[in-house]
């Protein structure tokens, strides 16, 4: 397991550093809008953010249809998610995988291999986070990786796989909209901007508060499948849906009486 996570984060860090200089920065360069008040560190830093973005959108896409794929068909992918399963489902096959050593199906498996797909990319994820030119909203996003990877390996080593996978599901479907909202907010594609502004509120507004919640509370009242630290880690990364909601709802603000998209949340610093 250790080298095959270890040889994907070395993939990622590798594809991440080729497509970010070689193609997305400079393709981010004609994109961006370079204004006058623009100092050359923060037109560089809306450039990198940009370049950036495009790369996540590419891997959150796939990282769902990776997901989809495995989960499709299967009676553990609740409706809420857009399957024709139960939630009670996951859990059961958690408390089963749990409870007998030797359980093993393909759908187990295909998980677990994506399991080391998803770990080596947040890892991944968060050195290019700490390395990378500080924003302002660092602290936060370093407490989200911190939590990401923690949920990751709480799920791995007490057998919560299968909860932990749709928890994935909802986190990565409903970044696509985040990410292309990010490359065309400081660019001319303001019609752009604007649709997938409102993709990315209302499907975050549906995942990560209404589904996430739903499944939190579902851990919390079933004591069997109930897991203290990582349902500890999930309230606090569900804290943290509501306080990046509060800035999205200040950038529709925005967007309704000063008629611009301003992402607030990542300004550079200096």
């Amino acid at each position: 397991m250790i080298l095959t996570v270890a040889n994907y984060v070395f993939e990622f860090l590798l594809s991440i550093f080729i497509f970010r200089f070689y193609v997305t920065y400079p393709l981010a360069s004609y994109m961006v809008v370079k204004k006058k008040e623009y100092s050359l560190a923060e037109y560089t830093s809306k450039v990198r953010k940009c370049g950036s973005s495009m790369i996540n959108t590419s891997f959150y896409i796939i990282l769902s249809y990776k997901i989809y794929q495995i989960i499709k068909n299967e009676h553990m992918f609740p409706t809420f998610l857009g399957g024709s399963g139960t939630l009670e489902e996951a859990v059961f096959r958690d408390l089963v995988s749990k409870n007998l050593e030797n359980y093993r199906d393909k759908v187990s498996i295909d998980i677990m291999s994506f399991y080391h797909f998803q770990l080596a990319f947040h890892i991944a994820e968060t050195i290019m986070h700490v390395v990378s030119p500080k924003r302002s909203d660092f602290i936060e996003m370093l407490i989200h990786h911190a939590a990401t990877l923690s949920l990751v390996f709480y799920s791995m080593i007490y057998n919560r796989t299968n909860v932990g996978i749709l928890i994935m599901f909802l986190h990565d479907i409903s970044d696509i909209p985040v990410y292309i909202t990010k490359t065309f907010s400081d660019t001319n594609f303001t019609k752009t901007t604007i649709a997938s502004f409102l993709l990315l509120v209302s499907g975050w507004i549906y995942f990560r508060i209404y589904a996430l919640g739903v499944i939190i509370y579902e851990l919390l009242s079933n004591s069997e499948g109930f897991h203290f630290n990582m349902t500890c880690v999930l309230v606090i990364l569900y804290m943290l849906h509501y306080y990046w909601l509060a800035l999205m709802f200040r950038m529709a603000y925005n967007l309704i009486f000063n008629k611009k998209i301003e992402d607030t949340q990542e300004r550079h610093l200096e």
